[in-house]
């Protein structure tokens, strides 16, 4: 199993590679690039449902209200949290990426 830290980089790299170049109307690039991202981000929500069952698991063995409970579970499976928030991101950034793939393809249909 590849370790989530290695992906999350791949994530960074794959979305530093393409703002290099957001006005590209190389088609085949952003493609590359949007396939990356889809597969990394398939491989970590994964990783988010077992950090979901994880704290769950590690919450059902405080003791203590729900509040002091789900705080001490946040804390102890903090890559949850995370997972979330790069997760969107990422996802923002395919979709915008899937956008600009469609205009693309449109420009060069409609040029032929």
């Amino acid at each position: 199993m590849k370790d989530y830290q290695e992906v999350l980089n791949r994530v960074e790299e794959t979305i530093n590679e393409w703002q290099k170049y957001p006005d590209t109307t190389d088609g085949d690039g952003v493609k590359e690039k949007l396939i990356v991202l889809r597969g990394c981000l398939y491989y970590l929500t994964g990783q988010q449902v077992i950090a979901h069952q994880r704290w769950h698991a590690v919450r059902n063995d405080i003791e203590g209200s729900e509040v002091f409970k789900d705080r001490e579970a946040d804390m102890l499976v903090d890559e949850l949290y995370m997972f979330k928030h790069k997760i969107k991101s990422a996802s923002d950034v395919a979709a915008t990426m899937a956008q600009q793939l469609k205009i693309l393809t449109e420009e060069k249909k409609n040029s032929n």
